[in-house]
């Protein structure tokens, strides 16, 4: 896979946590709560710059797949 697929992939596939309530059709408080729980989980977490706060990112496929089992 070259660079060029490598983002192509990413782009299709690849949810930033800000953006992953809307996939599980969860409010923002609601899908924290079931990553607390540990019901989801970030397919990729990243620290950057050294930031207290780290980066989730998830895959779109386990959120759809989530939101098609949660109760």
């Amino acid at each position: 896979m070259d660079e060029k697929d490598v983002k192509q992939w990413m782009s299709e596939n690849i949810v930033r946590s800000a953006d992953a309530h809307m996939f599980t059709k969860q409010s923002r408080n609601g899908f924290k709560q079931s990553f607390k729980r540990g019901l989801i989980k970030p397919y990729l977490t990243l620290n950057l710059n050294n930031s207290k706060i780290p980066t989730h990112l998830f895959l779109k496929r386990d959120l759809l797949e989530y939101k098609n089992t949660k109760k």
